[in-house]
């Protein structure tokens, strides 16, 4: 028998680009780490973004992107749409500057949620401000925004200084972390008065769960089989210890010694019980 051959209708030039968009956009919604943004704003040695970058900008770029291959090997981390990280910050640049200068490269419609560089609190001046570690941190509320500003302030040669340009890129987050923080922030909201969708409720059961104390829990108590064991009660109970378990062995294999003596000691009596009487039978006959 030969090869069966089967035949289908062949695929015009549109439809395959609609099924290849498609299957891109599938792939793009699967990325829930959204890995495809670090690659947003590199700049690639011999490309003509490298052009007048300095030898320490680009070391310096070539050890941010070794760091975030490190980082993300942890699955908690991912990529933030709309959060910025932005590196050789003037040490003498406050939040305010940070703010001014992604405001001044973002369009109107632009929304800065936080703008904050990252400080030393170990060395601080007579101020009490501590010490920049130059670089820091611009949250906007849509991604488009993030991007627009991204574009626009990275490897700018008219921002800093032309040996020192911006590094932006988007954030690399820890998602175990945020969500801690989203439930932290939660709990405060929770327990504030002053929160429009505040619940007295709510606010007592949690400052119990805090304190380990746990509500009692009713369950109806049903006869039970004589081979069920131990019926638990709701509470607070320790973990029987090893020697307790020793303790408990030990006892039933005394009471299994115990029961078997007896069983023997029954046995020999009605043995004795039934020789007497066959003796007394066998006298009478005499």
């Amino acid at each position: 028998m030969g090869n069966t051959l089967e035949c289908q209708y062949a695929i015009t030039k549109d439809e395959l680009k609609n099924r290849t968009s498609k299957d891109d956009k599938n792939s793009r919604q699967k990325d829930s780490r959204n890995l495809y943004l670090l690659k947003e704003g590199v700049v690639v040695a011999g490309s003509k973004a490298a052009e007048g970058v300095s030898a320490a900008d680009m070391a310096k770029r070539l050890q941010l992107e070794q760091y975030k291959t490190q980082m993300l090997r942890n699955l908690n981390m991912f990529a933030a749409r709309t959060r910025l990280i932005v590196h050789n910050i003037p040490a003498g640049w406050d939040d305010s500057k940070l703010r001014a200068l992604f405001k001044k490269h973002s369009s109107s419609k632009a929304v800065i949620k936080e703008a904050k560089i990252m400080r030393n609190m170990r060395i601080v001046d007579n101020k009490g401000v501590g010490k920049s570690k130059e670089f820091g941190f611009v949250t906007f509320t849509t991604h488009e925004a993030a991007l627009e500003a991204l574009r626009a302030v990275n490897n700018n040669p008219n921002i800093f200084s032309v040996s020192k340009r911006p590094i932006v890129a988007f954030s690399i987050e820890n998602r175990a972390k945020l969500n801690a923080k989203d439930k932290r922030l939660e709990n405060s909201r929770i327990k504030n008065p002053n929160y429009k969708k505040y619940d007295h409720t709510k606010a007592k059961q949690k400052t119990e769960e805090k304190r380990g104390i746990k509500r009692p829990f009713e369950m109806e108590v049903k006869e039970q089989n004589k081979f069920t064991g131990v019926t638990a009660t709701p509470g607070n109970k320790k973990i029987r210890s090893k020697f307790n378990i020793k303790t408990q062995a030990k006892i039933h294999f005394e009471q299994l010694k115990k029961e078997k003596r007896k069983k023997k000691l029954t046995k020999k009596t009605l043995q004795e019980k039934k020789t007497r009487v066959y003796k007394t039978a066998t006298s009478k006959d005499k």
